[in-house]
């Protein structure tokens, strides 16, 4: 079963992009969620690689993603977007590395004015953060981060389908993971 809808990161964007093998980005993402957003910050971050850029803007140009692009926003939205940037700038962001993870910042505080469940982001200590910052404790409305190894993990227990085990692990490979990890851990 694919989640309800999900906001991309850089990091992922760029660990799939990197894999030449195969187009990852554009097999992999359209399997986790029908419904997928990057906000105009994230894709702007994703300079490098090549292969990268050219499978955003290919799904971008197909309405595979959609640009959350805040600027179009109705002013309410705005406003609660601008105010959760700045909660979220405060704790996220170094005052001395001012363009450090704002990305993240951005994503985030899209993903909560906008209703968006799952943020894919290999950011592993940020749930704590939006836990702390933006969820409520209450189901509806909370802020799941996922990570490319929830993301295999959920195709290896049948979670998510579409993905086989040597797709799964090329994957893991092309991130310049440990071969040893994903075939005691994540995919045995």
């Amino acid at each position: 079963m694919k989640l309800d809808g999900i906001i991309l990161d850089a990091d992922v964007c760029i660990k799939l992009g990197k894999i030449t093998s195969g187009r990852f980005i554009e097999l992999v993402i359209p399997l986790i969620s029908d419904t997928i957003f990057i906000h105009p910050s994230v894709k702007d971050e994703v300079k490098w690689p090549e292969h990268a850029i050219s499978q955003i803007d290919t799904m971008l140009r197909d309405g595979k993603i959609e640009l959350l692009d805040d600027k179009l926003w109705n002013p309410f939205d705005s406003m609660v977007y601008s105010q959760t940037v700045e909660i979220l700038k405060r704790t996220m962001v170094d005052p001395r590395k001012t363009d450090h993870h704002m990305g993240e910042v951005y994503s985030l505080a899209a993903a909560k004015t906008k209703g968006i469940d799952y943020f894919l982001s290999d950011e592993k200590k940020l749930q704590r953060k939006v836990d702390a910052l933006l969820n409520t404790g209450i189901d509806k409305g909370n802020i799941r981060c996922i990570t490319l190894v929830d993301v295999l993990n959920m195709f290896a227990d049948g979670t998510l389908s579409g993905i086989d085990r040597e797709t799964a692990k090329t994957i893991w490979l092309g991130c310049l993971e440990d071969t040893l990890e994903f075939d005691r851990i994540i995919w045995p």
